[in-house]
């Protein structure tokens, strides 16, 4: 019979642990440089043997549960009992790292400590004695090496082995702690192994409660009498040591740490000198955020204008020119119908091939990101808008989901799980997909393409304008829903900066881009021939028919009924009105919709959006509105997934949908009559009223809101 070994991989958030697990078992779990990128447990088997199942839980400080990730790590730990615990520990974050080791060295289930990083710590002048920690920490210590799978599976294989045989493997020993502290520990021992509910010798009971762990003491079910007598012993001790019993483990855990370290680690030089000096202008108190800005405002011009353009220009020349030519007359010849011709050639090329042709600059968007994370700047970026973000009434962890959701919103609503604050979970939840994510991506260049003839400086005032959008709705909100200030702790890992993997820069990049071409494959390939058949069909003459001119097809009867609710937004014709609707179901739809309809365009730049736009400004309020409206179907089903309530999912849609449209409305009237495309109307004078109205509750105080 197969004995399958179940391994957990348990560790501080950034020490390296899911970057181990795709060694460990060859998988492609996603590997990020802040807290909260793994929220669920991961499970593969061992590379070669699959009998070691290896599971990555969420990376936690502390098995005190506080965070999302550490309730599902804890209760994995505490409830289904791994066989042995990897317990990944950073090599250049030594002493917090262990803090986390203690505690699971007091679960009863054996424990080994892997040390990562060696590399680093090593040029930082560092020598460990594993030996001596591990007759310190009373479990085996062991080094990973980070360049080598091979080394690491044979580890993890000879840990397996001797767990199996029993052969030089032991349960983890005890951590005495200081007499003083010890005598109480003991004492609620006895209590709990009189009361029949020790799993060994109690000591891991009894630091629950001193831990004050409330979810895991009551399922105990330790009688009235024994609970009285386990708080008459919390209140001896916190009378004799003038501290909470919480406060005092912490300090035993952390004396322990600081006194068995310099015996074990020598010759330690924290030599992060280059990162300092780095961190000291990108970290500036003042330029920090213009200069984030400034890189935000590169990478989009190089994407989109110096590269992407040309090499998006190439492709779509060579999909809607040679193919579709070469397609057209090879059907032409064999006597195909015509109406097949124009489901290919019209629908199929001309819809799917509009977004294809934004491959090129959705790959570069995805490589720059990826490199700006793997080097370690992007968790600093969170950590420089933290403060800022948190005047409106977000959590410093919202930063992470907007920065997630520059890539995809779904990742982006997914990373609010972190959050712990519901008001505050509401509120990024509710704007996080405001950020353009990379399905948004052919929106804005072909909107600014025709605008300003791509401008990057228009690309980064969109951008600009999404967050400032974010930074009003929650400003307002936070004042009419009277949410509290209540303060969140938000911890990050800023290590020193490192030289980006090449390898994971690349994939990140890759299963980006084929998650974009997949939705072209599918959804977008299937709402192309759905585009195609309403409109080339319609009622016609003596009844439904192939319609001669496309203001008589189905779609355009759907996009009528739809266009007046656009109207004070500049846009009221039936073709950006379906192109909008289309827009629900996948973002990439709305450049499909147009490429369709525009089936004489040659390329995307030659996309003749006049035809549909009256004014440059309506154009821009269209982008605005698609850019901040409910999201794509997927990202919908997210918020669903994350709130687990119809209502609040129904409400967040049409906050997110009012919040576009009175954005839209500002851009399209006030934009008209600056740039002179407008004359001054009711529309106008509406437009100042809301502008004026937005003003006051952002610089009112609370109290007159209220009022």
């Amino acid at each position: 019979m197969l004995i399958i070994v179940k391994i957990a991989l348990v560790g501080n958030p950034n020490c390296g642990k899911t970057t181990l697990f795709n060694r460990l078992t060859a998988s492609t779990q996603y590997v990020g440089n802040w807290p909260g990128v793994t929220v669920e447990k991961k499970e593969g088997f061992l590379k070669g043997n699959r009998d070691v199942k290896v599971v990555d839980v969420p990376g936690i400080y502390s098995l005190t549960p506080y965070t999302n990730e550490e309730i599902v790590s804890r209760n994995f730990l505490f409830y289904n009992k791994p066989d042995i615990i990897l317990n990944i520990v950073s090599g250049i974050n030594l002493e917090r790292s262990l803090y986390l080791t203690l505690q699971l060295l007091e679960t009863n289930i054996p424990v080994i400590v892997c040390i990562t990083m060696m590399d680093k710590f090593k040029k930082n002048g560092g020598a460990l004695n594993l030996n001596k920690l591990a007759q310190y920490f009373n479990c085996r210590f062991v080094a990973f090496c980070n360049s080598s799978d091979e080394d690491n599976i044979s580890i993890v294989n000879n840990i397996v082995q001797n767990f199996k045989c029993g052969v030089g493997f032991k349960m983890p020993g005890r951590v005495l702690y200081s007499s003083a502290f010890e005598k109480y520990i003991k004492h609620i021992e006895n209590i709990i192994y009189a009361e029949g509910k020790a799993s060994e010798d109690g000591r891991f009971e009894a630091i629950r409660f001193l831990e004050k762990d409330e979810e895991y003491t009551k399922k105990l079910n330790i009688s009235a009498n024994g609970l009285l007598n386990i708080k008459c012993v919390l209140k001896s001790l916190y009378s004799n040591l003038n501290e909470d019993s919480k406060s005092v483990i912490i300090s035993e855990r952390y004396c322990f740490i600081s006194r068995v370290l310099p015996l074990c680690v020598k010759n330690v030089c924290e030599n992060f000198d280059i990162s300092d000096k780095v961190d000291s202008v990108l970290l500036h108190k003042v330029f920090a955020i213009p200069i984030f800005v400034f890189i935000l405002g590169f990478i989009y011009c190089f994407c989109i204008n110096i590269v992407g353009q040309p090499i998006s220009h190439l492709i779509d020349f060579f999909i809607k020119g040679s193919v579709g030519s070469v397609l057209q007359n090879f059907m032409q010849r064999m006597n195909v119908s015509g109406w097949v011709v124009s489901l290919v050639v019209d629908a199929v090329l001309s819809g799917v091939g509009t977004v294809l042709c934004f491959v090129p600059q959705v790959f570069m968007l995805f490589l720059f990101l990826s490199l700006l994370e793997d080097c370690g700047y992007m968790s600093r970026v969170a950590f420089i808008l933290d403060r800022f973000f948190g005047r409106f009434g977000l959590a410093g962890i919202s930063v992470i989901s907007f920065l997630v959701s520059s890539g995809c919103g779904v990742n982006g609503v997914m990373a609010t799980k972190t959050i712990r604050d519901e008001n505050k979970r509401f509120l990024t939840m509710l704007t996080t997909t405001f950020m353009p994510c990379s399905a948004k991506l052919p929106i804005v260049a072909v909107i600014c393409s025709y605008v300003l003839k791509g401008s990057f400086l228009l690309v980064l005032l969109v951008y600009c304008l999404c967050i400032v959008t974010i930074l009003v709705v929650c400003l307002i909100l936070k004042k009419f829903c009277n949410f509290e200030n209540s303060s969140t702790d938000f911890v990050m890992e800023l290590g020193p900066y490192s030289l980006p993997n090449i390898k994971n820069v690349f994939y990140y990049a890759i299963t980006n881009v084929k998650s974009f071409v997949a939705k072209a494959g599918s959804i977008i390939f299937l709402a192309s021939i759905l585009i195609w058949f309403l409109l080339n069909f319609g009622f016609e003459g003596a009844g439904f028919t192939k319609v001669s001119h496309q203001y008589n097809s189905l779609l355009a009867g759907i996009g009528r009924l739809v266009a007046p609710i656009f109207l004070p937004i500049g846009f009221a014709n039936w073709e950006s009105a379906v192109a909008t609707i289309s827009g629900l179901f996948a973002k990439e739809n709305v450049v499909n919709t147009f490429g369709v309809i525009l089936k004489s365009a040659k390329s995307v730049g030659s996309l003749n959006l006049r035809e549909i736009f009256s004014t440059k400004c309506s154009a821009m309020a269209f982008l605005v509105f698609n850019l901040l409206c409910a999201p794509c179907v997927a990202a919908i089903s997210s918020v669903f997934r994350q709130t687990l309530s119809v209502a609040l999912t129904l409400k967040i849609l049409f906050l997110q949908t009012i919040s576009a449209y009175i954005a839209a409305f500002i851009v399209n009237q006030i934009g008209g009559l600056i740039f002179k495309e407008l004359s001054f109307s009711f529309y106008s004078f509406l437009s100042f009223v809301v502008l004026f109205v937005i003003i006051f509750l952002i610089s009112a105080p609370r109290k007159y809101i209220k009022n």
